[in-house]
């Protein structure tokens, strides 16, 4: 009788546990695509905006002779803004006048070079959006 028992649910444990196995597997591999979609949008200073700003910006903005007194060269003063005000509004691209003037093409200005791609627009705009974090210490120099 016990052998007959096993017999007819060892069948139904095996599909079972072959069930949750593969529930598991699903719940690993899309729970990782998930979170890795999420890391991916997170823009990283030292490596997406800084070289931006280094190679676009600091020409013109950095140091106590600024145009129009905005000096991209540390956060504190990139966040403080210039003589219109704050540039870069944390958690607010829409309202950053940083992203204005790169959308509507007059910063950087044409004649000193290439205008942002899109991508790196984008960049700048999640950057804000996830509050314009800017590593401790660090201090831009233009190329």
């Amino acid at each position: 009788m016990q052998n007959r028992v096993k017999s007819e649910l060892f069948p139904q444990v095996q599909s079972l546990v072959r069930r949750l196995g593969q529930l598991c597997l699903l719940l690993y591999i899309f729970g990782g695509l998930i979170m890795g979609d999420c890391q991916a949008a997170e823009i990283e200073f030292k490596t997406s905006i800084a070289p931006l700003l280094c190679e676009h910006c600091l020409r013109c903005h950095q140091g106590s002779k600024a145009k129009a007194g905005l000096d991209f060269t540390t956060a504190m003063s990139a966040l403080k803004g210039g003589e219109g005000g704050p540039v870069i509004l944390p958690g607010n691209p829409a309202e950053s006048l940083l992203i204005a003037r790169i959308k509507n093409g007059s910063m950087p200005p044409e004649e000193d070079g290439r205008q942002l791609t899109p991508a790196e627009v984008q960049a700048f705009s999640t950057w804000i959006a996830d509050g314009a974090k800017w590593p401790a210490g660090v201090v831009l120099k233009a190329k």
